[in-house]
């Protein structure tokens, strides 16, 4: 898929560019992912039929848990890790580089449902894997979430701290229960552009 043209070959399809990884910033939270190869860093496009990502604009909800982190700590933490050949945080990498390929496969059948089931897998692993991802607030907001019409749910930003993005099976029903948390939503929409020129002197 890289290097060819989507409009032309998939006209039922919106190609998602490559993006930041996912747990770095909110616009990076859906399909993109990097793979590490030796030195270099790998990005694959995600190609999600027109209806899916239609109906994952409706369904993805972000709201802002009020925690704000550096992710600076955390990122020079793994990257050591990492270097140093830890074991446990290479079997985390490999985990994480195979959940990234289903998703991949999930979007582009257009199971937004399996998608979310993966969300949620994700974040359970990381809870029991990754000291700090969470805290007691935000692991009670995840479940009143999953209570409340989420099939599925990340921790997006800096560990425990930064958004909660869901997959919402009941939007009105997950809204009304964050809104009771008083967890303010953060609207947003997918862009197809990339980065734009608004204002030239």
């Amino acid at each position: 898929m890289d290097g060819q043209d989507s409009e032309g070959q998939h006209q039922d399809q919106e190609v998602l560019g490559c993006l930041p990884t996912a747990d770095r910033a909110p616009r990076a939270g859906l399909g993109n992912r990097h793979v590490l190869a030796g030195a270099r860093r790998l990005c694959c496009r995600v190609a999600i039929p027109r209806e899916a990502l239609h109906d994952l604009e409706e369904r993805l909800l972000l709201f802002f848990t009020g925690y704000s982190r550096s992710a600076s700590e955390i990122l020079s933490d793994q990257k050591k890790r990492s270097e140093s050949n830890d074991v446990s945080m290479l079997e985390s990498l490999r985990f994480t580089d195979k959940l990234g390929r289903r998703i991949k496969e999930a979007l582009e059948l257009g199971d937004t449902p399996a998608f979310a089931d993966l969300m949620h897998e994700h974040w359970e692993y990381k809870r029991v894997r990754s000291a700090g991802m969470t805290n007691p607030q935000i692991d009670h907001w995840y479940e009143l979430g999953r209570a409340n019409g989420a099939r599925g749910g990340k921790l997006v930003g800096a560990g425990a701290g930064g958004f909660l993005l869901f997959y919402a099976e009941d939007p009105s029903r997950l809204r009304a229960a964050m809104a009771s948390a008083s967890l303010p939503e953060v609207r947003f929409r997918f862009d197809h552009d990339g980065s734009v020129v608004l204002v030239r002197d």
